[in-house]
């Protein structure tokens, strides 16, 4: 949306629908690409990462597949979208790609899964605009650390699972109650970070009200994970990610779409 507004208006259909086919054709191609990397764990621990799984009764074949003409569907959507899109295709699946192995080798992969998901609102922007500028990088700064948060708290729900099997995260290298610290920390530079963007962009009420309402909800999220068993964090988590996409979606399109919300128009 704030690109369309820099691009002063609707940017049109072809990017309507082939951005987000793009979108989906990466995702499949990342996923099929982390099921091919871990599948020996998947299949002999069921909870090993739910985040990764295609399916179990997909074959190698099949995966391989899968990411091929996922892949080469990205780089047609792409193609087909701008030139700056098409040269930044391919090192943005390798990245993603990437993810999977530095998630096996280091205990700070959910930066890097952030750092994955920061290519997102990038991508976006290039897309509809042609070009980069500051705020899909600072939107990518806020996709790192509420991921790189999120990620951690998925990690320490999977902790006995991780463990078991010789993996690294934070919660195995600081332990459960300092991982759970540093993603509340994460968590709270998010909302921080939202929070200047907005002031940055020119957004007002219905932009700081929501994130007001986001760092509330946060802080007693986190609370109750301070005190409830490892195995509730996941889903409470999973809902509360999707509550703040919703409510911070919902606040900055009221702030583009209708001029009122913000006092700083005239």
């Amino acid at each position: 949306m704030l690109a369309a507004r820099a691009h002063r208006g609707w940017p049109g259909w072809k990017v309507f629908v082939l951005l987000p086919t793009a979108l989906f054709l990466a995702r499949a191609c990342l996923l099929a690409y982390g099921h091919l990397l871990h599948r020996k764990l998947e299949l002999n621990h069921p909870g090993f990462s739910s985040q990764v799984v295609v399916g179990r009764g997909v074959s190698v074949g099949e995966a391989w597949t899968l990411v091929v003409l996922s892949a080469a569907g990205v780089l047609f959507c792409c193609a087909l979208l701008n030139p700056l899109c098409l040269y930044c295709a391919l090192p943005a699946l390798a990245l993603g790609c990437a993810y999977y192995h530095i998630r096996l080798k280091s205990d700070f992969g959910s930066l890097f899964l952030g750092g994955v998901f920061a290519m997102a609102p990038l991508g976006g922007w290039m897309a509809v605009t042609g070009s980069v500028s500051w705020e899909p990088l600072a939107l990518g700064v806020i996709n790192i650390l509420w991921i790189s948060g999120l990620d951690t708290l998925y990690s320490v729900k999977n902790y006995e699972i991780e463990k078991t099997l010789g993996l690294r995260s934070l919660p195995i290298r600081w332990g459960v109650q300092n991982a759970l610290s540093y993603s509340l920390l994460m968590h709270l530079l998010t909302v921080m970070a939202m929070a200047v963007f907005g002031f940055l962009v020119m957004f007002k009420i219905a932009y700081m009200v929501a994130v007001m309402f986001i760092a509330a909800i946060v802080i007693i999220e986190h609370w109750i994970a301070k005190i409830r068993k490892k195995h509730w964090i996941g889903n409470a988590f999973s809902r509360l990610n999707i509550l703040v996409n919703i409510v911070y979606l919902l606040a900055s399109a009221c702030e583009i779409i209708f001029p009122f919300f913000n006092f700083s128009v005239k």
